[in-house]
């Protein structure tokens, strides 16, 4: 455990950013936080948003773990509306903001990744590109687990580049995971 502790942190370090680098990040996240928190109000609620706040949501953890009146395939996404169900905004907020976070790490993900392929000029305009894309704008509003989905596809793909490289164990943990 020590040892993938103190591999996490020194890939932390490799991650150091330019002080440019900083600047653009933060102003591209701060234009997509403030497009989706727009949209996060602006939106009405979706069919299969309400179906999960009814069924699963504010039913509590364990019905959005156990119950399936119809098929669910975003269980993780309604175990985690569970926690923000309880955040002091209204329940659309509350069961579309976890999207919000998720779509924030996607597009950094991204970014790191983009950089770590190739340099960071050449990595602003596939991110820009993939963080302003209508998939990931609409799905980090929708209240549903496609962000999720898209989230994890990027971790994958990260972990595969780095299986390529070489046999590290990490990798095929989080991979796994």
């Amino acid at each position: 455990m020590k040892m993938g502790i103190s591999f996490l942190i020194a890939q932390l370090r490799n991650l150091s950013l330019s002080r440019r680098e900083k600047i653009y990040l933060v102003f591209v996240l701060a234009v997509f936080v403030t497009h989706c928190i727009y949209r996060i109000h602006f939106y009405p609620i979706f069919i299969d948003e309400a179906l999960t706040f009814n069924w699963f949501t504010s039913q509590g953890i364990i019905a959005s773990m156990t119950t399936y009146p119809q098929p669910n395939n975003h269980i993780f996404y309604s175990i985690i509306t569970n926690i923000t169900y309880y955040f002091p905004f209204d329940a659309k907020t509350n069961i579309r903001f976890p999207n919000l976070l998720i779509g924030v790490f996607a597009s950094l993900f991204v970014y790191f990744i983009l950089r770590s392929l190739f340099n960071p000029k050449v990595a602003i305009i596939p991110h820009v590109i993939f963080t302003f894309s209508y998939v990931a704008t609409f799905y980090s509003i929708f209240g549903r687990g496609y962000m999720l989905l898209i989230a994890f596809t990027c971790v994958c793909f990260y972990c595969i580049c780095k299986l390529k490289e070489g046999n590290r164990k990490i990798y095929l943990i989080i991979y796994s995971l």
